[in-house]
């Protein structure tokens, strides 16, 4: 379902109502405070972003816990189990039987009269040569591996940086019935997902010599290998989450908690459940589509992490009625690379706006502004604490006595937050970090608003620094 909601839309006003009950109280340690922009994002650079904008929860990038920026912060590990393997082969190259039997006792095999590796199963094609293996998920004892060794990674990095907290673990697109991949080569692409049943018919493989499944279907055991999972996590941090990123919350994940399997554990089916959901699609149906709450998930469990919105219009529209409904906006993984959004190699290379647009959910959440206070009428956005409009955008930061603001157009104006008043204003770079102060002529403050005095300042990041007024 990809139902949105139009960007004239008083029904965001009714949505804010209706989900008053829900309004929970947070602060800045909250898990959903949390950025993913971890691929190929260098590790400093995201640890610093993560500072400036008051992110205290981070998906772990390799060797961040040796930098001192990493202190305080709580990390979240990304598809774990790929860290716990060596899952990439060469079809050129010849392996040793030491090597070969690594890959068939871990992973998928569909074909156990072909020699390897024409009897593995197929993951992502990076090329027409390399190609990754998935895990053979119908094994207990595959998963016992595979657990220990996420769970020594994780006590690895705890025992380098204690103040480095372990905060759980995220998966990306989470494939139930598994990442596999046929070869189709097409115009320099080379996968078309598919499942188990492509090489063998079902949704499993076959036993074959000296190996045992425990679990019927490659879907049972995917779930169980959650399961178990989190039950180490939640040894070593009781309060450890399991969040997923489907690009569809109920069409790619939710919907597999209505199948046999998991109505079959009874009470013990919330184990196999996710603690948040990220849609990874641009579509509002993480904030509309009722399925989502009749699956027990309130809007504030779920959130957008869109890496393809890029157009203001849509952008204003995701993040607006994620804030009335109380919800979320983070980035997971990357940003840009499809759709119209460009690919950002670094986290300066995302425009102001939509970092900032992203960010005003979070904040508005943070500052626990009132659900009632937040509406969003005829495509603007407003509370006490930030605005969205086609003109301009800005939010007060939680913690921070500072406002955050960026121009749309030259005619925005900037709302200076009623009982305060501005001490400096300051450049931002690219990290949301102060620049340096704004010299006389660039901004003008008048009638309790900041107005730009020229047309290039369009998606330049500002900060106002706030004092309270005297009474």
């Amino acid at each position: 379902m990809k139902a949105r909601i139009p960007i004239f839309c008083v029904a965001a006003v009714f949505a804010a109502s209706l989900f008053a009950a829900q309004e929970k109280k947070y602060d800045s340690s909250d898990f959903r405070n949390y950025c993913g922009l971890a691929w190929g994002t260098d590790a400093r650079e995201l640890l610093q972003y993560c500072k400036n904008v008051g992110h205290t929860n981070v998906m772990y990038k390799s060797g961040m816990e040796n930098l001192p920026l990493a202190s305080g912060m709580t990390f979240f590990i990304e598809t774990p189990e790929y860290g716990a393997y060596r899952r990439t082969i060469d079809l050129r190259k010849k392996y040793s039987p030491a090597e070969i039997e690594h890959w068939e006792s871990l992973c998928a095999v569909v074909f156990p009269d072909k020699p390897f590796p024409q009897n593995m199963a197929t993951g992502w094609y990076y090329n027409r040569n390399e190609v990754s293996l998935q895990l053979d998920m119908q094994q207990k004892k595959v998963h016992k591996v595979i657990v220990g060794r996420i769970m020594e990674r994780v006590e690895k990095i705890r025992k380098r940086n204690p103040k480095f907290k372990f905060g759980g673990f995220t998966w990306d697109v989470p494939q139930p019935h598994g990442d596999f991949n046929a070869f189709v080569e097409k115009s320099g692409h080379f996968n078309r997902q598919t499942t188990l049943a492509h090489w063998t018919g079902f949704d499993g493989t076959p036993e074959r010599a000296g190996i045992k499944h425990d679990y019927p279907t490659y879907l049972e055991g995917y779930f169980e290998f959650f399961r178990s999972l989190m039950e180490r996590a939640r040894a070593v941090n009781p309060n450890a989450k399991f969040i997923v990123e489907p690009y569809d919350i109920y069409g790619n994940w939710l919907k597999y908690f209505e199948g046999g399997f998991i109505k079959s554990k009874g009470a013990d089916a919330k184990k196999y459940a996710a603690d948040f959901i990220w849609s990874e699609g641009s579509s509002t149906a993480f904030a509309t589509d009722k399925r989502v709450s009749a699956a027990g998930y309130t809007r504030a469990d779920v959130g957008n992490s869109s890496p393809s919105i890029f157009a203001e219009s849509e952008m204003r529209n995701v993040a607006a009625l994620a804030a009335v409904c109380g919800s979320w906006t983070s980035f997971f993984g990357r940003y840009g690379g499809y759709n119209t959004a460009p690919r950002a190699v670094s986290i300066r290379d995302i425009p102001a706006r939509i970092k900032l647009g992203k960010l005003v959910p979070v904040w508005e959440n943070l500052n626990n502004t009132p659900l009632e206070k937040r509406r969003y009428e005829n495509g603007v956005y407003q509370s006490p604490t930030a605005r969205m409009s086609p003109d301009v955008y800005w939010a007060v930061q939680p913690e921070r006595d500072r406002m955050v603001f960026v121009f749309i157009t030259e005619r925005g104006e900037a709302e200076i937050p009623d009982g305060w008043e501005i001490e400096s204003l300051n450049h931002l770079d690219g990290l949301f970090g102060e620049n340096g102060k704004v010299p006389k002529g660039i901004l003008k403050v008048e009638n309790g608003k900041i107005k730009p005095c020229a047309e290039y300042l369009a998606n330049w990041a500002f900060s106002a620094k706030l004092k309270r007024k005297n009474p």
